[in-house]
């Protein structure tokens, strides 16, 4: 029998499973002594899938040229942007997208508030 894959909405309950995928996320960086993500943060992230309803708007400044600006969800901190226009947020600042990538991302800056 074929595995099936079942997309529902993520419950508080689901962070055990949670939990291995984003250790295995930080080891893929060279995050992986016990004191190279702190608890807090790991928690903070967790949590942030939660608060969607604190969720507003940031602008970047432009990346390749292109648009002039790009806003994102206030949930990342940080975004990078590759020439094809591919976007990741991250609330980690040592995260670089270039670590163990042949692409080209580049840091996007905040701009206005």
């Amino acid at each position: 029998m074929t595995p099936t894959t079942q997309v529902r909405p993520l419950l508080r309950s689901d962070r055990a499973a949670w939990s291995p995928l984003c250790d295995g996320y930080n080891a893929f960086y060279s995050r992986s002594s016990p004191t190279a993500r702190p608890e807090a943060v790991t928690q903070s992230t967790w949590e942030r899938f939660f608060d969607l309803g604190k969720c507003g708007v940031q602008t970047f400044a432009k990346q390749y040229g292109g648009r002039p600006c790009a806003e994102r969800p206030t949930r990342s901190q940080y975004f990078w942007r590759d020439p094809q226009g591919d976007m990741v947020g991250t609330d980690d600042p040592s995260v670089n997208p270039n670590v163990g990538s042949t692409g080209d991302w580049r840091k996007m800056e905040r701009v206005g508030r």
